[in-house]
């Protein structure tokens, strides 16, 4: 397991180790096939391939003169091969070839750091630490093959608890989002209740908002019942119930670093099915930018924990409860002295 001294990093050393037991995307399952592909996670190199034998994750860094294993390649039968010095090793991180000494005896230590790794919902999923806290979030109707699916990403310069909070907020749908949903005649939030379930936080409300019309040209609002499910650190479900139909919107976001994150989404809808998906992205893209200018401009960047950093008001009762639970977790979020 790798340890905040390990590397160079703008987490504190407190919040770096409380993270690392979570489970974090870090690519597109599309991404990552028979070459080596480096993929960054709480400022940690690692580099992640398929073999005959599954999926790998490792440290992305040679134990010999540590260049990035990242540029090097497989060989036939499954072994990364460093590109400076040719060493080979295994799926469990061994070393297994030597090639300028091939009789010579390989050292235990020359290993590297191997990490667990799922695959799910068209994403590769990575937990630095030796025991996840909680496993991967479960969304079921990701196998309902009747939906109409599509996944994307994107990099905000951005905190992930900043980011998470902002998708998980309806009060700002009528002056963030004028151009694509929001409906700028209908600010109020009604009162609604948070319930804390096993692995995270969930609630329910209406939001009047619209699904693309203005960004068609055509606004025509209704009431929606919005699910948010939250899961724990950076996972968010939302479930839109349309009057034509049910669209699902898996949001879920890789810290690479303090400031900086990968966002995931993984959208399906039983709806318009007959209309190309990438419109329907297109327009999640526009909603995703209108966020991005405000996340991005957040001071602090990081999320603060300590609930007297930031002023709250009625709506945000979602986020005061997700700031105290990350607490509970140990996280003790940016330095404000």
């Amino acid at each position: 397991m790798l340890k905040t001294t390990d590397k160079n990093t703008d987490f504190s050393e407190n919040d770096w180790n409380v993270l690392s037991e979570f489970w974090h995307p870090v690519a597109l399952s599309a991404e990552v096939g028979s070459e080596p592909v480096a993929v960054t996670l709480l400022d940690s190199d690692l580099v992640a391939y398929r073999n005959k034998d599954g999926l790998v994750v490792s440290a992305n860094y040679c134990p010999h003169r540590g260049t990035r294993l990242s540029h090097g390649s497989l060989s036939p039968d499954g072994d990364l091969i460093c590109p400076y010095h040719g060493l080979h090793f295994g799926a469990k991180g061994q070393c297994t070839s030597i090639p300028s000494a091939p009789d010579a005896k390989i050292p235990k230590k020359l290993c590297l750091d191997v990490f667990q790794c799922d695959e799910k919902y068209g994403l590769i999923w990575v937990c630095l630490a030796d025991k996840p806290r909680f496993p991967i979030p479960t969304f079921d109707f990701y196998d309902d093959t009747s939906l109409q699916k599509a996944n994307m990403s994107t990099v905000w310069e951005a905190a992930a608890g900043r980011h998470i909070e902002n998708f998980c907020d309806t009060s700002h749908f009528s002056f963030t989002h004028l151009g694509t949903f929001g409906d700028p005649n209908n600010p109020v939030v009604e009162k609604y209740k948070v319930e804390e379930r096993d692995n995270g936080i969930y609630y329910e409300i209406m939001t009047p908002q619209q699904d693309g019309s203005v960004f068609q040209g055509d606004a025509n609002y209704a009431m929606l019942l919005s699910e948010y499910e939250l899961f724990y650190p950076f996972a968010a479900y939302l479930k839109l119930h349309f009057p034509r139909g049910i669209e699902h919107i898996v949001d879920v976001v890789c810290p690479i670093s303090a400031e900086k994150s990968r966002i995931f989404m993984v959208k399906a809808r039983d709806h318009d099915m007959d209309l190309p998906a990438n419109e329907w992205v297109d327009f999640q893209a526009a909603v995703n930018e209108e966020d991005r200018l405000m996340v991005e401009s957040q001071r602090p960047v990081e999320l603060p924990i300590d609930l007297s950093a930031e002023f709250h008001i009625a709506a945000d009762a979602f986020s005061v409860a997700y700031r105290r639970k990350l607490k509970e977790f140990g996280l003790e979020g940016p330095n404000l002295v």
